[in-house]
């Protein structure tokens, strides 16, 4: 059995082996962002017989939650729900955090390793992970790594900064760099909402002077002999002496 302080990943697919030796579904998708700032998503899916060998699915998912708190309490920042599809009942994840140290403990329970390097101005993260023990038994094992850019990998790389193991044995291998949050079509969003902005802002700018010029203009009286603008309380035109009416 894993430690006590694992994961609930690793706790539950123990729990399942042991109990009746089938698999489960299990899914991870970790996004790495700029200064070692991290997003994980995991989907676990528990076969329908195995619900009832938990024994009280109440107590079972207080314990669940006893762990998500200490989690927190080192930082991390989770959501976690649970759903039945069938007769499978799935339970997903969403965690955010900092420190790569973290995450390992988290998603990995401290069997990962990780080597930030700096080349050419950008962070490379070296990834090394052994698959062991009671994931080797699982029905679907799927691990996706999100980067800026994948530099070399063991594993298939789906796109230029994502690669993806599916019921991998052995030991997983990535280098990829960082990813920034804001990527090229949020930058260009926002580009195109600050030239909105601000052509507005000079639309709105030229119509209240248009109006102003024209409040003016409607404010101003003109000589009747010589055709020079005067104040409409003018009685004499100060430029050629013509008495208004």
């Amino acid at each position: 059995m894993p430690k006590q302080s694992s994961l609930f990943l690793y706790f539950l697919i123990a729990v399942m082996f042991v109990l009746v030796g089938c698999g489960a579904d299990i899914d991870r998708r970790i996004t790495f962002y700029r200064d070692e700032a991290w997003k994980a998503e995991m989907e676990i899916g528990v076969p329908g017989e195995l619900v009832a060998m938990l024994g009280s699915l109440e107590s079972f998912e207080a314990d669940l939650a006893r762990q998500v708190a200490g989690w927190e309490a080192k930082g991390a920042d989770v959501s976690w729900h649970s759903s039945r599809k069938d007769t499978t009942l799935i339970y997903t994840f969403n965690i955010e955090g900092t420190g790569l140290a973290l995450l390992d403990e988290i998603v990995f329970d401290n069997d990962a390793s990780f080597n930030v390097q700096e080349v050419d101005g950008r962070r490379h993260i070296s990834f090394t992970y052994l698959v062991t023990g009671d994931l080797l038994q699982a029905n679907n094992n799927t691990l996706t790594l999100h980067g800026g850019d994948i530099i070399s990998s063991n594993g298939n790389e789906l796109d230029s900064g994502t690669v993806q193991w599916v019921n991998a044995r052995g030991q997983l291998q990535a280098v990829l760099t960082e990813k920034s949050r804001f990527g090229a079509s949020t930058f260009l969003i926002g580009l195109i909402l600050v030239a909105g902005g601000g052509g507005a802002g000079w639309y709105f700018w030229q119509q209240r002077n248009q109006v102003q010029a024209k409040e003016q203009l409607a404010q101003t009286a003109f000589c009747a002999n010589c055709g020079m603008p005067l104040t409409a309380q003018a009685k004499f035109c100060p430029h050629c002496g013509h008495q208004q009416s």
